[in-house]
């Protein structure tokens, strides 16, 4: 990772994730917060100078080459395209780069960018020169107006393996009973509360603020840690549809509640989880008055491969406050043989809890793409994590609300204190 300041006024952080990907995170933007992602080509001139190409597929049309010296940590380049007040650009720069640090990487020194996985060779026309695979969700997916998102709904798929989900799999935490017999109600600091009468460990009955009716629904719960239970349940009948995600530690009496639903800032198939954090109210339980769990910059720096099964890895960057990237290892674990050449990459925006020392979650939403959020909650000691996706089919005709889970390494950290003006541990976003 580097972070290069330019004489077009330009400050940012660059992470050259493989041959064929880099991301960028411009730091003096309004939007500065969001990880973006280039398809790129890297090319030796010798073993200090590289050519580096980048396109800006994600939301403008420039191309961009510049040659490096890694010695001197200086650059020179040329941008060619649409600039981000879709008015033509073609502009000589030059730039000083300052190095911040190395993740790990699984490609063989000999990847030269010409090799690709199954997944990236089933996308790629080969008959095009030069093509390169961009993740392009927005193509993938199909927009959706009310009527439609009304259907899907009817037609929901909960907990029930769909198809959508490539990170269902069997590498996920076994469930928990641990809730079963339990009536709590979650007590957010903001006013927010449910209530829960758990029936068994996968059955329970729930309703919001203000709510009269209880509703019944299927959940799925996971012992994280210590007394410390995460569980999702989807919002049958609910519209916009939605879901919770909730974070019940029991030793302390804390807990953090995602309540996610479809109807984003962006498209009517974007989800919007709001955030809230507070304390647990059950006989025999007495929470802590002063601590909570809230918004942290510990993994700021941070990248772990994740794998799901064996079919199914990926590597996540945590390299913005706000924003991650992450890279699809979609042949088997990332290094293996048969799946040097890496895989497709791109990034989204993202929050960072801490619930405990080591255990944290990251939620994630892939907006202005298919909608999809992510909820994974980590505990690092034991290198594992648990979670759930929420998001709707690629077709429109349905949504789904699954587990995931997976095994971790870490794949290095670098330091970058003294590159965002960090929030530290916090409850307010």
């Amino acid at each position: 990772m580097v972070n290069w300041k330019d004489d077009r006024g330009r400050n940012g952080l660059t992470t050259y994730l493989s041959g064929t990907y880099s991301t960028f995170v411009e730091l003096d933007a309004p939007d500065g917060g969001d990880v973006l992602t280039f398809v790129s080509d890297i090319l030796q001139i010798n073993d200090s100078m590289f050519i580096y190409c980048y396109g800006e597929v994600e939301y403008s049309g420039r191309l961009g080459v510049e040659v490096i010296d890694l010695f001197k940590m200086r650059k020179v380049g040329v941008s060619f395209g649409i600039d981000e007040k879709d008015e033509f650009e073609h502009m000589l720069y030059r730039g000083d780069g300052r190095h911040l640090g190395r993740y790990a990487t699984f490609y063989d020194f000999n990847d030269r960018g010409d090799r690709y996985s199954d997944f990236n060779k089933g996308r790629l026309d080969f008959s095009v020169k030069g093509a390169r695979a961009s993740y392009r969700p927005s193509i993938m997916w199909k927009p959706m107006d009310e009527e439609d998102l009304r259907e899907a709904a009817a037609n929901a798929v909960i907990f029930n393996k769909s198809d959508e989900n490539i990170m269902f799999c069997d590498r996920a935490m076994e469930d928990t009973d641990y809730c079963a017999g339990k009536r709590l109600s979650f007590c957010g600091d903001d006013g927010y509360t449910v209530q829960f009468d758990f029936a068994s460990g996968n059955e329970l009955r729930y309703r919001c603020s203000g709510e009269e009716e209880w509703h019944k629904e299927e959940y799925h719960a996971t012992m994280l840690d210590d007394e410390l239970v995460i569980l999702g349940h989807y919002r049958t009948g609910s519209f916009p549809p939605g879901c919770h995600v909730m974070a019940l530690d029991f030793k302390n009496g804390l807990a953090t509640c995602i309540d996610a639903r479809f109807g984003g800032d962006y498209d009517l198939h974007d989800i919007k989880p709001l955030y809230h954090f507070g304390v647990m109210k059950m006989e025999g339980l007495e929470p802590v008055r002063v601590f909570r769990h809230g918004f942290t910059d510990e993994l700021l720096g941070c990248a772990f491969t994740w794998t799901y099964s064996d079919a199914m890895s990926s590597m996540h960057v945590y390299n913005a406050p706000r924003s991650y990237s992450w890279t699809i290892f979609a042949q088997g674990e990332p290094g293996s043989p048969g799946n040097r050449a890496g895989g497709p990459a791109w990034s989204s925006p993202c929050e960072y809890i801490k619930l405990r020392d080591d255990v944290y979650i990251m939620n994630w939403v892939e907006q202005k793409w298919e909608g999809l959020m992510g909820c994974a909650c980590m505990n690092l000691r034991i290198m594992h994590d648990c979670g759930f996706t929420f998001g709707a089919a690629h077709d429109g005709r349905s949504l789904f609300m699954d587990t995931m889970g997976a095994l971790c390494r870490p794949a290095g950290k670098v330091d970058l204190s003294g590159i965002f003006p960090l929030r530290g541990f916090s409850t307010k976003a």
